[in-house]
């Protein structure tokens, strides 16, 4: 058990975190009376139900409420605090993907900010990252930050812009197999800017709908404008050209990189297929998709690097930093680095009699 400062009491056990002896957990498998999901992405939601509540923003609730009919969901109001036990919390946007969140708890003069999934990279596709002070913060990280950097993300979305501009002057349609959750919604912000045509497989239209509807103030969609419009529609300011997926007008089609390895998507679309990630070797291992040519891949992945977790923190201001996850060590040897009290947050080791 680990005091956050006076008030607030973690565990970590058996890989999964919570908060007051169970109270609420963290991304959690198991454990915990109420579940915080900071992520509605499928890969990561399945299987945390446990018939537990699930602590999930209105957006998540919107995407996930269909896919897990069974499951007890505590739907919460961005920046609308509630009350559960002695703790009081707040979800807060992380910026990431459609439903996203920062979860910030406070108990009597202790406040702590937990993030999982968020990006503080500009798009106009979804809500921007919101950060309010806290005591500590707790970071859960899904890949070694050290291998990030926001320069090369940049230049990598200036490549394929480049790479989509130039094949659509040809004719050509061009199909990016993209993660859904945060990459495909970085894209289109990208496409849109540069006016060019976009299309959606009907799972990242679901998605991008459920944004819509939560955050009609998004300048890519109003009333006349959707991702099933069978025409291409301009709007006033800058908005998406969407196109039927089913056209043959020369456009960037998107298909959900889940979906495509379940072999969810029964037909597979004409054009120049590329690939958005570190996982190239994904294919490779699908045998139904083995036999297709990808003419080039785009390392895009929307984990925060060392330079956003800095941001995160200096627009905290923390008292301590704890980090766990995939390149904890390096993160917190970095932030040490500058001044930043930070320590891994890991799992009771056990003794071992010899």
């Amino acid at each position: 058990m680990i005091d956050a400062f006076d008030e607030i009491l973690l565990n970590h056990d058996d890989g999964d975190i919570t908060v007051e002896h169970g109270i609420v957990a963290l991304d959690a498998q198991n454990s915990g009376h109420i579940n915080f999901l900071s992520s509605a992405a499928p890969s990561y939601f399945s299987g945390k139900a446990g018939g537990k509540q699930l602590l999930v923003s209105h957006e998540a609730h919107r995407i996930l409420s269909a896919k897990m009919p069974k499951a007890a969901f505590l739907p919460c109001t961005y920046f609308r605090p509630i009350v559960l036990g002695n703790l009081q919390v707040e979800l807060l946007p992380s910026g990431h993907s459609p439903g996203s969140s920062f979860l910030r708890i406070e108990k009597k003069n202790d406040s702590l900010l937990y993030a999982s999934h968020w990006s503080n990279r500009p798009t106009t596709m979804l809500r921007r990252a919101a950060f309010r002070p806290a005591d500590t913060i707790l970071l859960k990280l899904h890949n070694d930050p050290s291998a990030l950097f926001a320069t090369s993300v940049r230049r990598e979305l200036e490549r394929l812009g480049e790479f989509c501009s130039k094949l659509l002057r040809a004719g050509e349609r061009v199909v990016v197999v993209a993660d859904a959750a945060g990459t495909a919604h970085h894209i289109v912000g990208l496409l849109t800017e540069l006016r060019i045509p976009v299309a959606l497989d009907k799972h990242l239209q679901v998605l991008m709908e459920a944004e819509h509807e939560s955050n009609p103030h998004v300048a890519h969609f109003n009333a006349s404008s959707s991702p099933h419009a069978n025409t291409p529609r301009w709007n006033q300011g800058a908005r998406t050209q969407w196109i039927d997926p089913n056209s043959n007008q020369p456009c960037v089609l998107l298909l959900a990189k889940d979906r495509l390895l379940a072999r969810r998507q029964r037909v597979l679309p004409q054009g120049i297929w590329v690939w958005t990630g570190l996982d190239l070797h994904l294919h490779s291992q699908c045998s139904w998709l083995a036999h297709l040519t990808f003419a080039d891949n785009f390392a895009l992945q929307f984990s925060p690097d060392l330079s956003e977790i800095e941001d995160l923190v200096k627009e905290t201001h923390p008292r301590q930093v704890l980090v766990c996850g995939e390149g904890a060590e390096t993160c917190v040897h970095h932030l040490t680095r500058r001044g930043i009290d930070a320590q891994v947050f890991a799992p009771p080791r056990l003794e071992t009699l010899f």
